[in-house]
């Protein structure tokens, strides 16, 4: 089963396991991570450390990021997608 979320109008709706790339500021080097969902501020949930919904052991093994971006080739719209 393919699940999509999506809880903001300027967040766009992905399968969770998407690869995104995240930096927590300007200065920091992009990291990959798999995409879980959206937090009620609107900032990314990500498995950490590259765990995805396959291989991550509980619910909260997640991180939240306000800077990122969606890996090339996994989303159709890959404009604005930084925030």
């Amino acid at each position: 089963m393919v699940r999509f979320l999506r809880f903001f109008k300027g967040n766009p709706e992905l399968e969770v396991d998407t690869k995104v790339f995240v930096a927590h500021g300007t200065e920091s080097k992009w990291k990959p991570r798999y995409f879980k969902g959206w937090d009620k501020q609107g900032s990314m949930l990500c498995y950490s450390d590259g765990k995805t919904s396959f291989s991550s052991l509980s619910n909260d093994d997640t991180n939240k990021w306000r800077r990122w971006k969606i890996a090339e080739g996994e989303h159709k719209d890959e404009t604005n997608l930084v925030i």
